[in-house]
C-alpha cells in the first residue's frame, strides 16, 4: 500500500484533493474512519490528521522522502484511497437526490442487478448471520476473560509465501480479471470533445469521477496504463471506477505479511466468529495502545490545528478557515502571492510547503481549535488522545431480537440484560414482551438453531464466505 513514487500532475492533483477534503472528514467526523482499516480508524482525529499530512508531504513534494514504511502510515494511505471510493458512493448518490442534473451526457454503463438476494434467500442469509452473531459473542466474551486474566489468545501469524507481492504472474491474472477497463481500446478523443460544456451544478456534482479520469489519462504504467481504460468520467459502473483507482493507488508491496495483515480487513461479527482470527484481533488492540500512548506522549493541545493547517497550505485552492486562523491565511495567501504561486491554483506542493514551514513560528494563534471551526466554543474532548474512546468494530454484541416497540418494522437493538432463547440459546431478548413479539416469526428457526449452534467450526466456515 505505500506509494514507490511521487504523484504528479493530475495524479497529484487528485491525491491532494483527498488529503484536503480528510480535513473536513476528520472535523465532522463523517467518513474520516473506513471500518475495514481498524488501526487507523481506531486513532484519535488528530493523530490521523497528524498522519494525513505526513503522507501528504512524502507523496506530493518532490524534494521530500517517500512516507515512512511503517504500519501507520500504510494504513493512513490505505484509508486515503477508501475516502475517496466513499466519496465516488457519494457523488453517484447525490446525482440521483440532485434529479435529473446531467442526464444528458451520461453514459449509462450500470452494474448488474440480476444477482440480488431473493426473499428467500435473504431469509437463509438473515438465519445463518444470527449463527454467527451468537458465536462471535461468546469468542469475544471468551477473549475478553482471557485477556482480564493477563492471558493470551495466541500469536497472530502470516505465512510470508501466502502474502506474497505481485509477479509477473500474478499481474498477467489480474489482466485478465481487468479485460473490461480495457476490452475495446480508450475512449476517443473526438468522444471526449463531443460532450457541450458543464454547468457549475453539473461540475460540481460529478467532480472527483472528473479527477479520477484525469488522473487515468495521465498513467501510461506497464503493463496496465490506465490512459487505455475504456470508459470517461460519464461511466455509471462502480466496479470499473473502483478497479482503475485500486491500479493507480494501490501498491501491495508494502511491509511484512503480519502487517498487511493487520493493516486490511475489517472486525467484525464474521471476524469474531473464525477463532483464528482472535490473535489478529488481539494484534490490532495493542498495536493501537502502542501508537496512541506514544502519540500522547508528544501531544501539545495549543497545536490542535497545525496538521489541519499544513494539508490546506499544501493542498487547498479554496479560501477558507476557522476562528482564529484569518491571520494565517492571510499571511499565507500573501506569501504565495510574493513567490508567483497563485493560490488558486492546484501545484507548486513542494514551494507551499517551504513558505508554510517558515511562516510557522510566526503565526501560533488559533492552533488549540479545529481549522475550520466557526467558535471558540467548540467540543474538543474527542480530540484529545486520553480521552478518545475510538468507534467500536463493527460487531459489538448481540442486541435483542426482538421488534421495536415503536417501529415493528426494525429491531429493538437493547444490549443490556439479555435472556437467551431457552430452547435454542442463539435468540436472544430484553424482555418477555419482546420474545413474545417475536416469536412468529423465530418458532421456525427454533429447533435448527438449537441443533446447529454446537458447529462451531460450520459456523466459522460459514462466516469466512458469507
Amino acid at each position: 500500500m505505500a506509494p514507490k513514487r511521487k504523484l504528479v500532475g493530475a495524479q497529484g492533483i487528485l491525491f491532494a484533493q483527498i488529503c484536503e477534503h480528510y480535513i473536513h472528514a476528520a472535523e465532522t467526523e463523517c467518513n474520516d474512519t473506513p471500518d475495514d482499516l481498524p488501526i487507523f480508524s481506531r486513532l484519535s482525529p488528530h493523530q490521523r490528521l497528524k498522519l494525513v499530512s505526513e503522507v501528504m508531504i512524502g507523496v506530493l513534494c518532490e524534494k521530500e522522502p517517500l512516507p515512512p514504511n511503517t504500519v501507520q502510515h500504510n494504513a493512513t494511505y490505505a484509508a486515503l484511497i477508501e475516502t475517496l471510493f466513499t466519496e465516488l458512493e457519494v457523488e453517484f448518490d447525490e446525482q440521483y437526490m440532485r434529479g435529473d442534473i446531467g442526464e444528458d451526457i451520461l453514459n449509462y454503463d450500470q452494474e448488474d442487478s440480476s444477482n440480488r438476494r431473493t426473499p428467500e434467500e435473504m431469509e437463509e442469509y438473515d438465519y445463518k448471520l444470527k449463527l454467527i452473531e451468537y458465536q462471535a459473542e461468546k469468542n469475544m466474551e471468551k477473549m475478553k476473560r482471557k485477556v482480564e486474566r493477563g492471558k493470551d489468545v495466541g500469536e497472530f501469524v502470516v505465512e510470508e509465501s501466502n502474502v506474497e507481492p505481485p509477479d509477473s504472474t500474478y499481474l498477467k491474472d489480474r489482466t485478465e480479471n481487468l479485460k473490461s477497463l480495457f476490452l475495446g481500446g480508450a475512449m476517443s478523443q473526438d468522444e471526449r470533445n463531443s460532450m457541450r460544456s458543464l454547468t457549475d451544478d453539473e461540475k460540481y456534482v460529478f467532480s472527483w469521477r472528473r479527477l479520477c479520469d484525469a488522473a487515468f489519462q495521465e498513467d501510461f504504467s506497464f503493463p496496465l496504463p490506465l490512459a487505455t481504460v475504456n470508459f470517461d468520467w460519464r461511466c455509471q459502473k462502480k466496479s470499473k471506477w473502483y478497479a482503475a483507482i485500486n491500479l493507480l493507488l494501490e501498491n501491495y508491496d508494502y511491509g511484512t505479511a503480519k502487517e498487511r495483515g493487520i493493516i486490511m480487513g475489517p472486525i467484525n461479527a464474521h471476524t469474531y466468529a473464525d477463532p483464528k482470527q482472535l490473535p489478529r484481533i488481539r494484534a490490532v488492540e495493542k498495536h493501537v495502545e502502542v501508537l496512541r500512548k506514544i502519540y500522547e506522549s508528544s501531544w501539545n493541545p495549543m497545536q490542535l490545528s497545525f496538521d489541519q493547517r499544513c494539508i490546506f497550505a499544501v493542498c487547498s485552492n479554496e479560501l477558507y478557515c476557522g476562528h482564529g486562523h484569518n491571520k494565517f491565511l492571510n499571511a499565507f495567501v500573501t506569501s504565495c502571492n510574493a513567490n508567483g504561486i497563485d493560490f488558486e491554483k492546484e501545484g507548486n506542493y513542494q514551494a507551499r510547503l517551504d513558505i508554510f514551514r517558515e511562516m510557522k513560528p510566526n503565526h501560533m494563534e488559533g492552533l488549540e481549535y479545529p481549522y475550520g471551526a466557526s467558535s471558540a466554543r467548540v467540543n474538543l474532548k474527542d480530540w484529545v488522545p486520553s480521552n478518545f474512546s475510538g468507534p467500536q468494530f463493527e460487531f459489538d454484541g448481540v442486541s435483542c431480537h426482538g421488534p421495536s416497540t415503536r417501529m415493528p418494522s426494525v429491531g429493538c437493538y437493547e444490549r443490556e440484560n439479555l435472556m437467551a432463547c431457552s430452547r435454542c440459546k442463539v435468540a436472544m431478548y430484553c424482555s418477555a414482551e419482546c420474545q413474545r413479539l417475536h416469536w412468529p416469526k423465530h418458532k421456525k428457526d427454533c429447533s435448527k438453531f438449537a441443533s446447529e449452534r454446537k458447529d462451531k467450526k460450520k459456523i466459522a466456515e460459514t462466516a469466512k464466505c458469507l
